[in-house]
């Protein structure tokens, strides 16, 4: 992924080593001064076809302006510009999103999702760049991973888009986390997740969830922890009866 603090420093020190000011660089990349401003403090990249362009004003070459040692972003930089028609991998998309204009980013998304199936994990660097209906799109047919990756793709969902993906879920070893997700989830979800945790056995994990419960839910699924004499379960959600 691009470091835009490097990046920034790198084609600072470029710039004043060839005494060439802001203004001249920005009008040499037909770019406002604040843009350059901008690139070298950090605050934004150039789109990337301005890259090679900015290179070559800079007597360096892709690799050295990304500060990209392993080269793996400067290969992907190259592919979506020498190579347009080209669909990239999940990882390669995830190098250029940063700098591709979001009609371009979500063409090569597309691309990149009929050759390959995406999941969650893949999705969390594009969030950020890409529209949230098609965020949403994408998610709701993506391969389910853990909930770490929800977690971090929550800030960029609906809370409809949050609720289906977490019903979705099977119990898991990690579904004792639901609870920080919790306060952003519907009743509905939250009573899914409820009845999930009781028909695995995991009662325990009732208690994270107890304090986003209705009183209905709560009586419920006592009355169902009663039935099946889960002691355990009922003492995790006493103080909410």
């Amino acid at each position: 992924m691009f470091n835009m603090i490097k990046i920034g420093k790198i084609i600072k020190e470029a710039r004043t080593k060839k005494n060439m000011t802001q203004l001249e660089l920005a009008d040499r990349m037909g770019v406002s001064y604040q843009a350059v401003s901008n690139w070298e403090r950090g605050n934004s990249m150039p789109d990337i076809a301005k890259i090679p362009d900015l290179a070559r004003q800079l007597d360096l070459d892709i690799k050295e302006l990304l500060g990209d040692e392993d080269g793996q972003v400067t290969e992907a930089v190259r592919k979506t510009i020498d190579e347009p028609e080209a669909a990239l991998s999940a990882e390669e998309l995830a190098e250029v999103a940063p700098i591709l204009p979001p009609e371009d980013l979500k063409e090569k998304t597309e691309k990149t999702v009929q050759n390959d199936k995406i999941d969650l994990k893949a999705l969390i660097p594009l969030a950020p760049f890409l529209d949230d209906e098609y965020m949403e799109e994408l998610i709701g047919s993506a391969d389910l991973s853990d909930l770490d990756d929800i977690f971090a793709l929550a800030p960029f969902l609906s809370d409809k888009a949050l609720d289906d993906l977490v019903t979705k879920m099977d119990i898991n070893d990690d579904f004792g986390d639901i609870a920080g997700l919790a306060p952003f989830l519907s009743d509905k979800a939250l009573d899914d997740i409820a009845e999930k945790l009781i028909k695995a056995g995991e009662t325990s994990e009732l208690a994270g969830l107890a304090p986003f419960l209705s009183d209905d839910s709560i009586k419920r699924i006592a009355d169902t922890l009663l039935h099946n004499k889960d002691i355990e379960g009922l003492s995790g959600i006493k103080d909410f009866l």
